[in-house]
């Protein structure tokens, strides 16, 4: 390609696809136990937090999990070859995070002014209401204005 001053426009270079290190690391310290952090030289790659999240959602590594909670200053081969030395060999899937269950940040916000509640206590209350309460309580707290459609 030529630019208006019909110099050439060089081509881009196509970028290198990331890897993504986690399943490879899960797999690997679930199931393969071939300690692909130092075969792929990756240790910076690895997400503790992640991890230790996902690996607690299996019932027979939530104990391991726990004790590396404890430790969160540990650098990351530590806590990946802990894991990779504790955990049984397993065919795991990882499974989907638990989100919360509320409806909107809008409807915190609107118990939280409503009861003058903490973030916490105002997440116990919405699990309790219902959604005619719920309404009833936006439209007390209803301060009037521009209403979005979204």
């Amino acid at each position: 390609m030529i630019d208006l001053y019909g110099d050439p426009i060089p081509e881009p270079e196509p970028e290198e696809k990331k890897k993504n290190y986690f399943f490879i690391f899960f797999e690997d310290i679930t199931n393969i136990k071939t300690n692909a952090m130092r075969v792929l030289d990756a240790e910076s790659e690895y997400n503790a937090y992640n991890m230790n999240r996902t690996l607690s959602q299996s019932a027979d590594s939530l104990f391991d999990v726990n004790d590396m909670n404890g430790y969160p200053h540990l650098p990351n081969a530590l806590q990946y070859d802990y894991f990779i030395n504790s955990i049984r060999r397993r065919s795991r899937r990882p499974e989907k995070w638990l989100v919360d269950s509320f409806k909107s940040d809008n409807d915190l916000d609107v118990v939280k002014e409503y009861f003058n509640y903490s973030n916490q206590k105002a997440k116990d209350a919405l699990l309790l209401l219902g959604d005619s309460e719920l309404e009833y309580i936006k439209s007390k707290t209803y301060k009037g204005g521009k209403e979005n459609d979204t």
